[in-house]
């Protein structure tokens, strides 16, 4: 009988260890990481602090990145549109017509992205005073290598 009952309080003492245990992890969990929004919201930030910002070039700042983050997310959507089409010409055997005419729109499409990021490059140095510029190759360089970087995944948002 001593027996069971030494059993009985080893269980109860090692089910009051596991719940302290959850309980430990459930209060004690790490931050976490700052949510990128677009991809580029992290560098917003560092852009800001790059070039020097004041509060009004701040708020032209976002607006742009904004607007830019939005325009470029529209292309990226129809380039993706066009590219399932195009890839499912593969099972559906279409006319090479087709294919052709979605590889030109998907071309039109990468050099429309191209030339507006160009023109927000371009429309941020405008919001620059003279001695802000010499910061802004360093910006051009660090944005562009955010873009080009190898093996770069668009990451789906984290699960809540």
């Amino acid at each position: 009988m001593k027996q069971l009952q030494f059993y009985k309080l080893a269980s109860l003492v090692l089910l009051l260890l596991n719940i302290g245990i959850l309980l430990f992890f459930w209060f004690h969990r790490p931050p976490r990481p700052p949510r990128i929004s677009g991809g580029f919201g992290s560098f917003e930030s560092v852009a800001i602090d790059l070039l020097q910002l004041d509060e009004s070039q701040t708020a032209d700042f976002q607006n742009l990145a904004m607007k830019h983050g939005t325009r470029i997310e529209a292309f990226n959507q129809e380039q993706n549109r066009n590219l399932q089409q195009y890839f499912s010409t593969v099972y559906r055997s279409d006319d090479s017509l087709i294919k052709d005419s979605l590889i030109m729109q998907v071309e039109q499409l990468e050099q429309q992205k191209v030339q507006f990021t160009y023109q927000h490059f371009e429309d941020v140095r405008a919001l620059l005073r003279p001695e802000q510029l010499p910061h802004f190759e360093l910006f051009v360089t660090q944005a562009v290598g955010r873009l080009l970087r190898p093996g770069k995944k668009m990451r789906p948002p984290p699960q809540d």
